[in-house]
């Protein structure tokens, strides 16, 4: 079976007396280390008029409930709140921003692994990799967030050439010979590749095209 996202159906010991809102939120944070007012305005109370307002007053309940605490994100002075403080990286925080705007947009995520991938035949590892439902249809993505580094067509070829990926698609999902597209995020978000066999985009860190 398909790993699952944690959402707020999931039981945790010790948070059962909490609301559904507030254990939801906890096994997120859990789950990838921290939230944001903007994440969990996208995540828990997407669709909803005043999401932002909502999210924000919630986690500040939450705080001086003294289940959260936070610290003051640099790059773009946002309260980063966190079960015990433990600071993110830049890397982590966009990974998880590119989730809850996805989350906005489609119908259902289904599956979002935010921690490195290691396919072991190519020898290579992606930086997360994430499943979603839009119009009855399953799509998934495989992520990479070039922070510090650049994505080579060279190891994106590896994976896509050892078949694993393809294998883990017909394992989990019943599907032939399917490759999901690739994500490459990066400052600019002007990663080109040459006559590829894969289908990929571009998102720049402020996720400025997303929509397209």
């Amino acid at each position: 079976k398909i790993p699952k996202f944690k959402n707020s159906n999931s039981k945790k010991e010790g948070v059962k007396r909490y609301t559904k809102a507030t254990r939801s939120i906890l096994a997120i944070i859990e789950e990838h280390g921290f939230i944001t007012c903007n994440i969990a305005s996208r995540i828990q109370y997407k669709g909803q008029k005043q999401a932002y307002i909502n999210a924000a007053r919630k986690l500040r309940t939450m705080e001086q409930n003294k289940l959260l605490v936070h610290y003051i994100y640099p790059q773009t002075k946002e309260y980063i709140y966190q079960i015990k403080a433990k600071q993110i990286s830049d890397h982590k925080k966009i990974l998880i921003d590119f989730y809850s705007r996805l989350n906005e947009l489609v119908d259902e995520v289904i599956y979002f692994n935010s921690k490195e991938i290691s396919w072991p035949i190519a020898k290579r590892r992606n930086d997360g990799h994430i499943i979603y439902k839009l119009n009855n249809n399953i799509y998934g993505i495989l992520i990479e967030v070039d922070f510090s580094h650049y994505t080579s067509q060279e190891k994106l070829m590896d994976i896509y050439n050892s078949k694993e990926v393809h294998m883990w698609y017909k394992e989990n999902y019943g599907t032939d010979n399917y490759f999901p597209s690739i994500l490459i995020i990066s400052l600019l978000g002007d990663t080109k590749y040459s006559k590829v066999p894969f289908s990929y985009n571009t998102l720049d860190f402020e996720f400025s095209n997303i929509k397209d």
